[in-house]
């Protein structure tokens, strides 16, 4: 997809890659973390149903383009304490991301399923769930009970108060 944008940055598997490499630098203080960490029974009680690490190490070439980045946040993190937000508003003004329509587009074109899971079927199937739990068919609900209870109100409204007399005259 980052080809089709003419952008040049990580795609998903490699944000995922770099999100573990940033993690494992931060607790061995290694910017190029060439080896894998092993994880101990602690860390793996809070990942069940995920798939195990896989064995080996990263091509060189992602491995240069983490340190890269590292490299890259660690300079403008101490020059400025907000390097974050100043990456995020160059990779938004970029033209190629300006478009927000481009996601419906290039899902459109591409035949991308918004809804797939790296789950197998049998764990979580993100088609088995009922249409009751979308966030468009609630929006859709609620706008219904909204006009209901409106509707309801306006009945309610009278069009014509009645005044009467008094009975006796006030002293």
């Amino acid at each position: 997809m980052s080809a089709l944008l003419g952008l040049d940055y990580a795609t998903s598997d490699d944000d995922e890659l770099q999100e573990q490499t940033i993690n494992e630098c931060e607790i061995t203080g290694d910017a190029t973390a060439t080896t894998a960490r092993t994880t101990t029974q602690d860390e793996e009680d809070g990942l069940d149903g995920l798939p195990a690490e896989p064995p080996g190490a990263a091509a060189p070439e992602v491995q240069a383009r983490i340190a890269r980045f590292l490299d890259m946040q660690r300079v403008s993190s101490s020059q400025d304490q907000c390097a974050i937000p100043r990456f995020q508003t160059s990779l938004q003004s970029k033209k190629e991301v300006a478009n927000p329509y481009i996601l419906d587009k290039v899902v459109a074109y591409f035949g991308i399923d918004e809804l797939h899971s790296n789950f197998s079927r049998d764990v979580f199937d993100p088609h088995g769930l009922a249409l009751h739990e979308f966030s468009d068919h609630l929006a859709m609900e609620q706008k219904r009970r909204a006009d209901e209870r409106q509707q309801q109100q306006l009945a309610r409204t009278r069009s014509h108060i009645p005044f009467v007399s008094a009975k006796q005259p006030s002293a």
